[in-house]
């Protein structure tokens, strides 16, 4: 499936006055391999998003923001603390959060222990001394021995060029101790089958629905914990497989299973060898 416009219109999000003129650029997406929507025209975004500018403007005012923004954040802390249950002296990983105004929530309402936030939007640090703003876009190195229990992704994973090469990094953090992943982003579902238009943002690089989210998780061997779709947003837990024990993949119980006869076998030879 190939969907192709050549002039769309650029929402850039609130403004406070009246656009004298609309500005548009082409906008054309195609299913990739992994099975999700995903705009091809890379140059294009780029020329259009610069989210290090100085200048940007959210899409939507994010939370802390606005009464909105603030709703949306009550959402998502409402996921979490229903999925994590207890977040007290919990070390939180915000990817893209956009504002502090989450975190901060979590660790001084709720007594998660400390938290990092990387975004290159973030113009203003933390009144709480327990939490870093890192000011820049998303790597591995950025994080150090920074070890999270619980990383979150809210309104951000719809915006990555490479959602894949980004879970990839997200396994690398979620080390032995087997952090949490919960994400937040759009579902598509109802707007295109309604063939409704608005659901094309040129920021919006990546397009899914439960059934494709779920699929690229499992793909990219995460235990899915939950999935929520609720107001057009979808809420997702999910975790590394490799270290979750309660859930190990029929591969993994397979090479158990034949580590297992290799160690008898070892200490068989062994027990021959002595006698």
């Amino acid at each position: 499936m190939r969907i192709k416009f050549n002039s769309l219109p650029v929402w850039r999000g609130v403004v406070n006055k009246y656009p004298t003129s609309v500005e548009t650029a082409p906008f054309e997406i195609a299913i990739t391999k992994n099975g999700y929507p995903q705009q091809i025209n890379r140059k294009n975004i780029k020329e259009i998003v610069d989210y290090s500018n100085s200048n940007y403007n959210f899409l939507t005012t994010p939370p802390g923001k606005s009464n909105w923004g603030n709703k949306r954040a009550e959402a998502q802390i409402e996921y979490v603390l229903g999925e994590i249950q207890n977040v007290k002296g919990k070390r939180v990983l915000d990817i893209g959060g956009g504002t502090t105004y989450i975190v901060e929530k979590l660790v001084n309402d709720h007594g998660a222990k400390s938290g990092i936030i990387i975004d290159p939007t973030l113009k203003e640090d933390s009144k709480n001394t327990n939490i870093d703003v890192v000011q820049d876009y998303f790597s591995v190195s950025q994080i150090n021995d920074y070890k999270a229990d619980i990383i979150l992704c809210f309104a951000c994973f719809e915006h990555l060029p490479n959602p894949v090469s980004f879970l990839n990094d997200i396994k690398l953090l979620c080390g032995k101790n087997n952090a949490s992943v919960i994400l937040s982003f759009p579902d598509t579902k109802r707007q295109f089958s309604q063939g409704d238009l608005n659901t094309f943002l040129h920021e919006h690089i990546s397009y899914f629905n439960s059934k494709s989210a779920e699929n690229l998780f499992l793909d990219q061997n995460f235990i899915i914990k939950s999935i929520v779709s609720q107001n057009d947003s979808l809420f997702c837990h999910i975790k590394n497989n490799i270290y979750d024990d309660q859930n190990h993949s029929v591969d993994q119980i397979k090479e158990i299973v034949s580590l297992d006869k290799f160690e008898k076998s070892i200490s068989y030879m062994k027990k021959e060898l002595h006698n």
